[in-house]
């Protein structure tokens, strides 16, 4: 795994715990952070216990060797390039919240990280041309299409957007996620909900999924320590689908929504000087506490 100083690491290790399959495996950590990649090592290890081998290397080549699989989660100097993704746009009039997955920000981004996966790409084909790149670095439709297009591995890209979502869903139709089927479509960040089903009778639910929603306060309202849903209400009313996700992905796709004259009114803001904030305070933040790219 690149990029085992994120907090994707976690998941991934409990993921891995879980299933039999993988046990007696190597699961390898790589990071160019040696202080992170240490506490990544411990926490894994404290996760897996005897059943899977963990090791820790900077050394991709090293790691590579033989690898079936090989996860992404990397980003080189994520918040304080996310900032300039940013900046740089609204120097010539162009305003986004975000630019991670869509609008002008997301071209930088980018070619940033097709730039940082070429060698990535040429050490897994001399040296694991079989295995499969499982990739959590956004932005994640682009690079799978650059992947697909420009290398010859097999390539699978992941997020927890729609999964995530399955939680709100069955919570608003007072069902548990096992109890219901979610059909969607798009791309990342910008998913598309086409039908929920319950998977005893096939009958759909999306209209009740859809009616409870509107009627939610939830929805309406900002709350602490909860993502807002007030733009994800606003494109339903508007296109009469319900985008999977939350705000601050969605609104990635749409900045000529809320035009930046509305953002005050709307209480939202551009991320620039967040992304600035947490690029110098990153070093000290927990392994864990926040997410890498996905």
């Amino acid at each position: 795994m690149l990029g085992a100083g994120s907090g994707f690491v976690i998941p991934i290790a409990k993921d891995l715990q879980n299933n039999k399959f993988f046990h007696g495996a190597e699961f390898v950590l790589i990071d160019t952070n040696n202080d992170r990649l240490t506490a990544a090592e411990g926490y894994v290890k404290n996760i897996t216990g005897n059943t899977i081998t963990v090791s820790a290397t900077t050394d991709r080549a090293r790691a590579f060797t033989g690898a079936d699989y090989v996860i992404t989660s990397c980003e080189m100097n994520r918040y304080a390039n996310w900032s300039k993704d940013k900046s740089i746009p609204e120097r010539h009039g162009v305003y986004q919240v975000k630019g991670e997955n869509g609008g002008a920000g997301v071209l930088i981004h980018v070619l940033r990280n097709i730039a940082m996966f070429e060698p990535i790409i040429a050490d897994m084909d001399r040296l694991c041309p079989d295995a499969w790149l499982l990739n959590f670095t956004n932005p994640m439709s682009i690079l799978c299409t650059y992947f697909k297009n420009y290398s010859r591995i097999n390539t699978l890209g992941f997020c927890h957007q729609v999964h995530g979502s399955f939680g709100v869903i069955a919570e608003m139709l007072g069902h548990s996620p096992g109890e219901i089927e979610v059909f969607s479509a798009g791309i990342n960040h910008c998913n598309w909900l086409f039908n929920v089903r319950y998977k005893n009778t096939g009958k759909s639910c999306l209209d009740e999924f859809l009616n409870k929603v509107r009627a939610s306060k939830y929805w309406h309202e900002e709350k602490p320590n909860v993502p807002d849903q007030r733009f994800t209400l606003e494109v339903l009313e508007t296109f009469g689908m319900y985008p999977v996700g939350y705000d601050d992905h969605i609104i990635e796709y749409f900045p000529f929504f809320w035009e930046q004259k509305e953002w005050k009114e709307k209480e939202y803001e551009s991320l620039a000087e967040t992304y600035r904030e947490l690029s110098t305070k990153k070093k000290n933040r927990h392994i864990g506490s926040y997410p890498a790219a996905g």
